[in-house]
């Protein structure tokens, strides 16, 4: 062991690892695309029910998804050694601060997928802008920022299949501006109106019924004809499975008209969770905080000038919140202004705690 590395062939030495596998959790680190390896880390949470061979495999397919944009059991089903011995496809593994470290051997993942002719998705992914709607009974809500199987399911695919997909504020601008009898009603200029505010391009509106056991969808591009389907699940993740295979096949539909700011041969990869980054025009930046109503208090000191940053999303966890910023202010001068609201302790660059 190096640098609390292990390197095969001390793999085959190890048969359990003393962690908790949890299955598409896997988070990407930071590195330049395209490279031969790639770092992926899975949070240990219970270190006692796991196998080497089992994590290794998931991390493996997980990178896959992720290169594909298709699930693992379509890849599968006419390969089932697709992912076989998945030892020879990592060139190191470790543990770093309570999370599970593999280092995948992109090209050789790239190898095996092109022998099964399944196609690599290169080039940029579009970003979708996510609505949601629940039929209850004979009334139709927005959903709100509150937990939602549906909701939940779509975002969590989303860093899955590495297509980014972010919900609005949901505030009370969005509450006014957009209502469950519009987007049902199949007004696509209210949808475009409300979705102006976060700059967004491409926009899909769910409506969940789980009393008839489906889920309505809307595709909405400024220009395009709307599209509109219903798709069947009798549990919320059949139908999250569902519209999911749905907005990827849509994805790859229209990447080829969404600007890349960067060159690249591989997918754009979703950022690993609390770092914080910079993409033109817009900032990304992690808040840990405890009280909710001060999260609001710095976001309305954020916005005081919205000439200066806007926000465009918002997404919390654990009292964490990942915030999108629409902005043409330097890395120096965002600092400036989110360390002015006061109470606000720098931990690294854009990323904050909120006391």
């Amino acid at each position: 062991m190096v640098g609390g590395v292990y390197h095969l062939p001390a793999l085959q030495n190890q048969q359990r690892i003393v962690m908790s596998l949890r299955i598409w959790t896997v988070c990407l680190a930071l590195v330049a695309w395209p490279v031969h390896a790639q770092e992926y880390r899975m949070p240990v949470e219970e270190p006692q029910n796991f196998v080497l061979e089992e994590a290794l495999a998931t991390m493996i397919q997980g990178a896959a998804e992720q290169m594909t944009g298709i699930p693992i059991s379509d890849m599968t089903a006419n390969a089932p050694d697709l992912f076989s011995l998945p030892e020879a496809l990592v060139n190191s593994y470790g543990f770093d601060q309570g999370a599970f470290l593999v280092d995948v051997d992109i090209e050789g993942v790239k190898t095996r997928l092109a022998a099964a002719e399944i196609p690599l998705w290169t080039g940029p992914r579009p970003e979708l802008l996510l609505w949601a709607t629940e039929e209850r009974g004979l009334e139709r809500v927005m959903v709100g920022l509150e937990p939602h199987p549906v909701v939940d399911g779509i975002l969590a695919a989303g860093e899955r299949f590495a297509l980014p997909i972010r919900r609005p504020l949901m505030d009370l601008e969005d509450t006014l501006g957009l209502s469950p009898a519009e987007i049902w009603g199949g007004f696509t200029g209210a949808i475009e109106r409300a979705s102006d505010r976060y700059g967004a391009e491409y926009v899909v509106v769910v409506g969940d019924r789980p009393d008839r056991q489906s889920l309505r969808f809307w595709l909405v591009q400024s220009g395009q004809e709307i599209v509109s389907r219903e798709v069947p699940g009798d549990t919320p993740e059949m139908r999250v499975d569902a519209l999911m295979r749905e907005l990827l096949a849509y994805a790859r539909s229209v990447q080829m008209t969404v600007p890349d700011p960067v060159r690249s041969e591989g997918p754009v990869m979703a950022p690993t969770e609390g770092v914080a980054t910079q993409l033109p025009g817009r900032l990304q930046i992690v808040i840990t905080y405890t009280d909710s109503v001060r999260l609001m208090a710095l976001l309305d000191h954020v916005e005081a000038d919205p000439m200066r940053a806007r926000v465009r999303a918002i997404r919390l966890s654990d009292n964490m919140a990942t915030i999108d910023l629409q902005t043409d202010l330097s890395l120096e001068a965002a600092d400036r202004l989110i360390s002015s609201f006061g109470q606000v302790t720098f931990v690294s660059p854009l990323s904050y705690a909120l006391n």
